[in-house]
């Protein structure tokens, strides 16, 4: 089930892809401007990214959303760090071997302890650069209704976080699908959060959470 829902999501993905390189602008081909209403306001609080003045890593402090105690993690070579609810466990490389198949595997899966919730983190091959981002939110947000037709609720926004564009797609139907996209040394990096059951308000908020203090530090701009 999980693996019929991720290939969805690359083939969802190429669409931004092939916007990204087809320029996705105006004749000049920079990336056209999005309309102000997508953005969200810049984030500004007390456990949002911190910059160090002796090291000048950005670090994410612990903190507890709703009730749930979320964890900072670092994945790919300390490119990216996140927030992830604590209780969670990373699924082994052989395990996300045998759940997912061919194409469609992730690079990352954390999972709750019931196993009905699942944040999913892949690096697409498709190229995607930080100035391209927003060029494709279009064309990915019309994937992303193509692939999941049965949705009810949707919303769809661009949001800048610590200095990054992501796209955010918040997917309510049969199931709840929240996925944020962005670029990591790039190429297209997706991170969804896929729900087996109807969610807790608190484990969304807890998402919405871990997309507003990502921090990526892949030295692109």
């Amino acid at each position: 089930m999980l693996n019929a829902i991720m290939s969805k999501a690359v083939a969802t993905l190429g669409l931004a892809a092939a916007c990204a390189l087809a320029g996705c602008g105006d004749s000049s081909g920079k990336p056209k401007v999005a309309d102000p209403s997508l953005y969200e306001p810049p984030i500004v609080r007390e456990d949002a990214p911190s910059r160090s003045p002796a090291t000048g890593p950005r670090t994410l402090k612990p903190t507890i959303v709703s009730g749930v105690a979320m964890a900072p993690q670092t994945l790919f070579d300390g490119k990216l760090r996140l927030l992830v609810p604590q209780s969670f466990t990373q699924m082994s490389d052989s395990d996300i071997a045998s759940l997912f198949k061919g194409s469609a595997r992730p690079d990352v899966v954390f999972q709750s302890a019931d196993k009905q919730m699942f944040l999913v983190l892949a690096r697409l091959k498709d190229p995607l650069l930080p100035n391209q981002v927003k060029g494709a939110f279009e064309n990915t947000k019309k994937g992303m209704l193509a692939a999941y037709p049965d949705c009810t609720k949707r919303s769809e926004t661009l949001a800048e976080v610590d200095g990054r564009t992501w796209m955010r797609f918040d997917l309510d139907g049969e199931k709840r699908v929240m996925v944020a996209v962005t670029s990591l040394d790039g190429r297209a990096l997706r991170v969804e959060a896929t729900f087996l059951s109807k969610p807790e308000p608190k484990l969304t908020d807890a998402v919405k959470k871990m997309w507003e203090t990502a921090v990526i530090a892949d030295g692109k701009s």
